[in-house]
C-alpha cells in the first residue's frame, strides 16, 4: 500500500510539473505524436529514476526534490539538448572506466558541459549523483590477470538513468537530409579503395576464405521471400510473387530460361535498382536501409539460408560464426571485460563499406560462391531525392546477403591478425614455460572480438582494406566491452533498459497492440532488475488503457506480466464446455490479413507454388506435409504444420484479440 500511494503521489507531481511543449517535427500530427511519446517516456524516465534513488537509500525528502529538479531542467530546456547531454555523460563515463579519458572529480565532469550552466547540469544528474562521484573516484584493479573495482553497481545505476531514453523513435525531426550526406559520403569512400595497397594481404585473404568455403555448393533450390518490404511492390508475400522476373545474369545463373523455382506467370519487367529508406537507430541519427528487388531478396534468401547451414555444418566456421545468436559475442566480451583477454571492435557505416572490387578480388578463388553474389547483386539505388546512383558498394544493408558476406569477410581479416600477431604476442605458461596464445575469435556482423594481443594489427588491417573503425564503440583493452547491445564492466552486466514505445503506433488513442506488447516486456524487465515502480507504472499504463493482461509465473509467455504469485482476480472468467474448465479472458494480440487487390484467378496456381517450395525444403524422413523433426532422447518429435490457406501469403498486422488461459 506504501508503495502504490508513493506511485500515485509521483503521477500526481508529474502531471501537474511536466508542462513543456516542443515543436518537434514537421507536421502537426508529428507534433502531437511526438509529444505524446515524450509525455508517456518522461513519465517512466521519473518512475525508473525513483527506483534508482531507493536502491541508494535516498530518503523521501531528497528524492521528491530531485524529481522536482528533473522536471525544472525538462521542462526549461528543449528536450533535444537534454537528451544529447545524457548521452554525452553516458560517453564520458564509458571513456573514464575504459581508460580513454580521465575526470578527476565531480566539478571536472560538470566543466566538460561548456554549453549548460553547472546548476542546470547537476539537476539533471542529480538522482544518480551518488553513484556517479562514486564511478568517479573508484579504482579499478588489475589482480592476477582479473579486474576488480567496487564501483560495478555504482555504473549499472548511472547506465539505466542515463541511456533509459536513448533509443527513442521521435518523427520528423529533420535528421534525414544528414542521414542521406552520410550515405552518400560512404559510398564515396567506399569507391576510393585502392586494392593496390592492400596486395600484400590479399593472397593470405583468399587462401583462408577458399579453405573456408570450398566444400559449399548451392543448386539454387528452395528460394523465398523476406518479411520486409521490397522496392517493387508492397510486404505482401502475394504480391511478391506477382513481381518475380528473369533477366539474363539469372538466366546465366540457372543456366536456362525457365528454372524450376520461378513460377510461369512471371513479370515482364525487372530493374536491378533498389530503394534507399530510413529507420531510426537512436536519438541523434537514423540507419539507412535498402530495399531490394522482390527477384532479387527471392535469390538472395535462398543463397542465405544455404549458407548459413554450411556455416553450422563447417566446426571451424560454427565456433565463429554464430549468426542467428548472439549470445557469443556477449559471452567473449564479459569473459574480455575480466580478464582482458578480448578486444572488442566495432566498425562505422560497415555494410556501406564492403566495396564491390574487393569482394570480387577476395573470393575469386571461391567461384562457385561468387557467382551467385554476382548474379543476386542490385546494381544500382533510388535515393529520397528520386536521383539514381550506381552502387560501389557490394550490398546495402537490406540485401539478404550482405550480413554473412561482411561477416565472412571481418573474420577472414580476424583470422589473418592473429596468425601475423601471435608468435610475438604469445603468451606462456608460468609452469610448462610453453606458448600458447589464445587465438578464438568470434564474429556477429561488423562487431569483431578478437585476442587482445592481436587487436591493434586487425584494426590496422580493417582500415587499410576501406573499413572505419568506431573508436567510441571499440575497446581494445581495459575493463569495459561492448558487443552486440551487451556492456559489460569488470565482469558485470550494465546493458540497461532502453525504453522505445513505436512512432508508427501513436498514444493519439490509447496503447497501441505494438506499445502493449512493449510495455509488458518493460514491466518483465523491470521486474528482473528490481525496478518495482518502473514495472508498476508499465501495468497502471496497459490497465489505465481499458487493456486487461494476462499475469502468469513464466517469463518467456508474450503479452503477459510475470508475477511470482498470479492471481489474476481483475480479469473475468468463462466456462469452457470444449474443455471442461473455467478459463480467464484476457486481452492478447494476434496477426489479421490485411485486404488486397488480388487476381483470383492466379491465387490457386500461387499457393501451390509456394506448397511445393515448402516441401522442397523439408526433411527427407518427413511426411508429405512440411515438418519441422528433431530427435530428442532416442525419438523423433515433429509439429505439423498449419493448414495451408491463401492467408499464409497475405501481409498482416497486428491487432488486438479476446484471448483464454487456463486457471
Amino acid at each position: 500500500m506504501l508503495k502504490l500511494s508513493r506511485y500515485n503521489l509521483l503521477i500526481s507531481l508529474t502531471r501537474h510539473e511536466l508542462r513543456y511543449k516542443h515543436n518537434l517535427g514537421k507536421t502537426e500530427k508529428d507534433q502531437e505524436q511526438n509529444n505524446l511519446l515524450l509525455g508517456h517516456s518522461l513519465t517512466a524516465w521519473i518512475f525508473l529514476a525513483e527506483d534508482l534513488m531507493c536502491k541508494n537509500d535516498i530518503s523521501t525528502q531528497a528524492r521528491d526534490t530531485r524529481i522536482a529538479n528533473m522536471l525544472k531542467v525538462v521542462n526549461n530546456r528543449h528536450i533535444s539538448s537534454t537528451l544529447l547531454i545524457l548521452k554525452q555523460t553516458y560517453d564520458l563515463l564509458i571513456d573514464h572506466i575504459a581508460a580513454k579519458d580521465s575526470i578527476v572529480d565531480y566539478a571536472d565532469f560538470k566543466g566538460r558541459f561548456n554549453d549548460w550552466e553547472g546548476s542546470l547540469i547537476g539537476f539533471l544528474i542529480s538522482p544518480i549523483k551518488e553513484s556517479l562521484m562514486a564511478v568517479l573516484t573508484s579504482q579499478i584493479l588489475l589482480d592476477r590477470g582479473v579486474y576488480h573495482c567496487s564501483s560495478t553497481r555504482d555504473m549499472w545505476i548511472c547506465a539505466h538513468y542515463l541511456q533509459f531514453l536513448n533509443k527513442l523513435n521521435i518523427k520528423g525531426v529533420g535528421l534525414e537530409e544528414s542521414a542521406l550526406a552520410d550515405c552518400l559520403a560512404a559510398e564515396d569512400e567506399t569507391s576510393q579503395l585502392d586494392l593496390a595497397s592492400c596486395q600484400p594481404y590479399i593472397p593470405a585473404l583468399q587462401k583462408i576464405l577458399k579453405d573456408w568455403m570450398k566444400e559449399w555448393d548451392y543448386d539454387g533450390g528452395n528460394p523465398s521471400h523476406g518479411p520486409g518490404s521490397v522496392a517493387d511492390t508492397s510486404r505482401s508475400k502475394l504480391k511478391k510473387y506477382y513481381r518475380l522476373s528473369m533477366d539474363d545474369r539469372i538466366r546465366y545463373l540457372y543456366g536456362c530460361d525457365q528454372p524450376d523455382i520461378f513460377p510461369a506467370w512471371r513479370s515482364q519487367h525487372f530493374d536491378r535498382t533498389s530503394k534507399l529508406v530510413f529507420v531510426p537507430k537512436n536519438i541523434t541519427k537514423l540507419r539507412s536501409i535498402s530495399m531490394e528487388p522482390a527477384t532479387l531478396q527471392y535469390l538472395q534468401q535462398g543463397c542465405m539460408k544455404s549458407l548459413y547451414k554450411y556455416f553450422r555444418s563447417q566446426p571451424k566456421l560454427r565456433s565463429i560464426l554464430k549468426l542467428t545468436d548472439q549470445t557469443q559475442n556477449k559471452s567473449f566480451a564479459y569473459h574480455g571485460s575480466i580478464t582482458n583477454d578480448y578486444a572488442t571492435i566495432d566498425l562505422s557505416h560497415a555494410s556501406d563499406s564492403v566495396n564491390w572490387k574487393l569482394v570480387k578480388c577476395l573470393f575469386s578463388r571461391t567461384p562457385k560462391l561468387l557467382k551467385w553474389l554476382l548474379c543476386t547483386r542490385s546494381t544500382h539505388t533510388l535515393l529520397p531525392t528520386g536521383e539514381i546512383i550506381e552502387l560501389t558498394k557490394f550490398a546495402p544493408m537490406g540485401s539478404a546477403l550482405c550480413f554473412p558476406i561482411e561477416s565472412l569477410i571481418f573474420a577472414a581479416i580476424a583470422q589473418l591478425s592473429i596468425w601475423l600477431s601471435r608468435e610475438q604476442c604469445a603468451d606462456r605458461d608460468d609452469l610448462t614455460g610453453i606458448r600458447s596464445p589464445i587465438k578464438f575469435l568470434t564474429v556477429y556482423g561488423d562487431d569483431i572480438i578478437v585476442p587482445t594481443y592481436a587487436a591493434n594489427i586487425c584494426s590496422e588491417l580493417l582500415q587499410l582494406f576501406g573499413f572505419s573503425l568506431n573508436k567510441n564503440k571499440s575497446y581494445l583493452e581495459g575493463p569495459f566491452k561492448e558487443s552486440c547491445g551487451g556492456n559489460y564492466f569488470c565482469g558485470y552486466d550494465i546493458t540497461a533498459i532502453k525504453f522505445a514505445p513505436s512512432v508508427e503506433s501513436p498514444y493519439c488513442n490509447g496503447v497501441s497492440p505494438a506499445a502493449y506488447m512493449a510495455y509488458c516486456s518493460y514491466a518483465n524487465l523491470a521486474y528482473e532488475r528490481g525496478l518495482s515502480f518502473l514495472r508498476l507504472h508499465c501495468i497502471h499504463t496497459i490497465r489505465d488503457a481499458g487493456l486487461q493482461p494476462l499475469f502468469t509465473d513464466k517469463l518467456d509467455r508474450a503479452p503477459a506480466i510475470f508475477s511470482e504469485q498470479p492471481t489474476n482476480f481483475h480479469l473475468k472468467k468463462k466456462y469452457s464446455r470444449r474443455y471442461q474448465k473455467y478459463q480467464y479472458i484476457y486481452t492478447g494480440t494476434k496477426a489479421v490479413e490485411v485486404d488486397e487487390d488480388i487476381h483470383e484467378d492466379m491465387d490457386e496456381d500461387i499457393y501451390f507454388f509456394d506448397r511445393m517450395l515448402s516441401n522442397d525444403g523439408r526433411d527427407e524422413s518427413s511426411s508429405l506435409f512440411p515438418i519441422n523433426g528433431k530427435i530428442h532422447d532416442g525419438c523423433l518429435e515433429f509439429d505439423i504444420s498449419a493448414p495451408y490457406s491463401r492467408k499464409t501469403l497475405l501481409e498482416k498486422t497486428i491487432k488486438y484479440s479476446l484471448c483464454f488461459s487456463d486457471i
